[in-house]
């Protein structure tokens, strides 16, 4: 009896050695992790803001087909990090991840950067007097996308590992029960990632009586979770009876999984609705190119010598997000608190909620002041000048920036402190990453979205809602498109939440039962 209570005491021991050299890590590397994936953000995000100008004005692109170069982009960019997880929790490690991811991401903006300087490395330019301009051709432009491949490889190490390991540094585990550190930690993060995105923008089962479940040597004996118990079956081990004792059992790791592998994908399983919904949500965000023409229609002076970059308006949408996460916690909760006279404390799946709720106002917005825009346009007979600038302040354009800004405050950071207390500790790196595959399910889906507008639209030999001309157009009818999606999703989120139950309290995952 006592040898077995050694065992138990031994098989309850941490696997890692938490007494770790307190003079390493801590929270004077947290800048430095921050800064190297804010590097990245400021580039890529500073690139991609006017991208759609340069390659209309440089590489001769039609509007639809620049406009799905970049959502491609942004898709790719957003699900190479969970590339990067899987590896970095499987194989690589952290660390390397992000000095492999660095040097890719800077090898690809050389390249890109390379486009500008070399005249060969993009199309001619147009000759006032020619009735035609040379299009770009198969080398140059597989020469510009591969710039851009090789920075979203890059992209996706930095991301998928940096959040990870600063948690790491900072030993949050050990604060799970506490939600409000996990809270602010990811709040910090997103606000310094995002003053810096700000910098982009302007400057740039088997039944049986007994049952035996596989787990791993050394570890507690756990039992398997009742949720998607049909996928039990998989930890069962067949025909107990035959060995003598535990020792003697040598199992084969194709047949038979452990109750963590399990649970693992029980948890990936339970939250696709879920992530589904943010997917959605980032639609909106992931709309690079019209409101950039959009603003470059209209008048965006502020004084008489000062105009504001129509690249820039994206500058309102990190603003509204880094003073939302930072009043949050200081002003609102406490206020809240006040009148409510109790704790109050929105939970993650709450602030996601509210969040798709929000995002529905934006493309709704952007609608009526297309509409208005577009009627100015015809009533000054200037639909047929593509450069045309109407007496419209753009500066309306702030709105539908600021609502996208707040959208993007709730739901991103209550997704990723969702994702991280629902997952397996084993899976830090992969559930940190899953809001970008969100972002990057979000491009993908606006570029079906787009191109399937613009081939419906012109069914019938009718005009483009969404031409290169955006005076000819409809831009309208295509952001009341955006607006009833972001409706439904609203509905579906409400659905999903319903049916996924209540989540971990305090960020602590209970995935399965220890047995004494």
């Amino acid at each position: 009896m006592e040898s077995n209570s050694d065992e138990m005491e031994k098989m309850k021991e941490p696997f890692l050695d938490t007494n770790q050299d307190s003079s390493k890590g801590g929270f004077r590397t947290l800048p430095f992790i921050i800064a190297n994936e804010a590097a990245e953000r400021l580039g890529t995000c500073g690139l991609t803001a006017n991208m759609i100008l340069y390659m209309r004005n440089e590489y001769k692109m039609e509007m639809v087909t620049g406009n799905n170069i970049l959502n491609l982009w942004i898709s790719a960019t957003n699900f190479l990090p969970v590339v990067g997880a899987f590896l970095s929790d499987s194989f690589v490690g952290r660390y390397p991840m992000i000095g492999l991811g660095s040097i890719l991401s800077l090898l690809g903006i050389i390249m890109l950067w390379s486009t500008t300087l070399i005249p060969h490395a993009r199309p001619s330019t147009c000759i006032e007097s020619s009735s035609s301009c040379s299009s770009s051709t198969a080398i140059k432009v597989s020469y510009l996308c591969c710039s851009i491949v090789i920075m979203s490889i890059g992209s996706g190490g930095i991301r998928s590992s940096s959040m990870a390991f600063g948690t790491d540094q900072l030993k949050l585990r050990d604060s799970l029960k506490k939600s409000v550190p996990l809270e602010s930690y990811f709040g910090c993060t997103h606000v310094s990632l995002s003053f810096f995105i700000l910098l982009g923008f302007s400057l740039l089962r088997q039944e049986s009586t007994t049952m035996v479940y596989h787990h791993r040597k050394g570890s507690a004996l756990l039992v398997p979770s009742d949720k998607l118990r049909f996928l039990n079956k998989a930890c069962i081990i067949r025909c107990p009876q035959q060995y003598s004792s535990a020792d003697e059992i040598h199992l084969d790791s194709w047949k038979v999984c452990t109750v963590d592998q399990v649970e693992e994908l029980k948890a990936v399983i339970k939250v696709i609705p879920l992530w589904s919904t943010g997917a959605i949500l980032a639609v909106n965000v992931n709309q690079p190119s019209f409101p950039v023409i959009q603003a470059r229609s209209m008048d965006r002076h502020l004084t008489s010598w000062f105009e504001i970059p129509a690249g820039s308006f994206a500058v309102f949408m990190s603003l509204v997000f880094i003073l939302w996460v930072g009043i949050y916690d200081s002003i609102i909760l406490p206020l809240a608190s006040w009148i409510m006279k109790k704790p109050v404390c929105l939970s993650p799946k709450q602030r996601m909620g509210i969040g798709i709720f929000v995002s529905i106002f934006p493309p709704a917005t952007m609608a009526i002041i297309e509409y208005f825009r577009r009627n100015m346009v015809i009533n000054e007979g200037l639909s047929a000048d593509p450069d045309a600038v109407v007496k419209m302040s753009a500066m309306w354009l702030l709105l539908p920036n600021c609502l996208n800004g707040l959208a993007e405050a709730l739901n991103i950071i209550a997704q990723n402190e969702f994702y991280f207390s629902e997952f397996p500790r084993s899976m830090s790196c992969i559930a940190l990453t899953l809001r970008g595959l969100g972002m990057s399910a979000g491009g993908l889906l606006a570029t079906f979205i787009i191109s399937s507008v613009d081939k419906i639209s012109t069914s019938g030999g009718n005009m483009s809602w969404v031409p290169s001309n955006i005076n000819e157009g409809h831009y309208d009818y295509y952001y009341w498109v955006l607006a009833g999606i972001s409706a439904g999703n609203f509905v579906y989120f409400l659905l999903c939440s319903c049916a996924y139950g209540p989540e971990a309290e305090g960020g602590e995952v209970n995935f399965t039962e220890v047995v004494d």
